[in-house]
């Protein structure tokens, strides 16, 4: 089947807007590689009154066997697709857990090399999860159309080569957790029979 983009205005009590984000990232024992991002850093106040700038990451968990958005907060960071494998790497919360949300990365996996160039992101992880939640998560940035590296067998993976693993109908604007106001915007895309869907 072939998976078409969803855009639709509705109602909701759901969420807002999918950040996604602009950039490249570190390679821990290497030299590290220059990131950029553009997504909006948030000021939080810490409980000596201090602010502490934050950026918001979406990683791709499961929920009955298929990928799911959800937004997690991280420290400002330049390495913000290093920063989203992490959370991606740290599987679930309770909250998340508590709603049926799990994961097939194993929260062992070591990143030892990531570079964002020309579309794709080059990721060396250790050991080689199933890639299907990593695609998902680092072709969230605007920057990264497929990715390559050494659990990828010499391919450049894509969101197409996933199919299996996404939902009929994936959400991906607004996320669990995210608030809206009417109308809201409905973001994502559908792979269902004669691309008739409902939301």
């Amino acid at each position: 089947m072939r998976r078409f983009p969803l855009l639709l205005v509705a109602v909701l009590a759901l969420a807002g807007c999918g950040n996604d984000e602009d950039e490249g990232a570190p390679p821990p024992p290497p030299p590290p590689a220059t990131e950029t991002e553009s997504e909006t850093e948030t000021p939080t106040e810490t409980g000596g009154g201090e602010t502490t700038e934050t950026t918001s990451v979406v990683v791709y968990l499961l929920f009955d066997g298929r990928v799911q958005p959800v937004r997690r907060t991280v420290p400002a960071t330049r390495a913000v697709a290093a920063a989203a494998l992490g959370q991606l790497f740290a599987g679930p919360t309770d909250r998340e857990r508590a709603i049926g949300l799990t994961s097939e990365v194993p929260a062992t996996t070591v990143l030892e090399r990531l570079a964002i160039a020309g579309g794709i992101a080059t990721v060396d992880l250790r050991p080689c999860p199933p890639l299907a939640q990593v695609v998902f998560t680092l072709t969230r940035f605007p920057t990264v159309e497929s990715v390559a590296g050494n659990c990828a067998g010499g391919r450049r993976l894509a969101r197409r080569d996933f199919e299996d693993d996404a939902p009929a109908i994936l959400v991906e604007s607004p996320l669990l957790g995210d608030e809206v106001t009417s109308p809201a915007r409905i973001r994502g895309s559908a792979n269902t029979f004669e691309a008739t869907f409902m939301v």
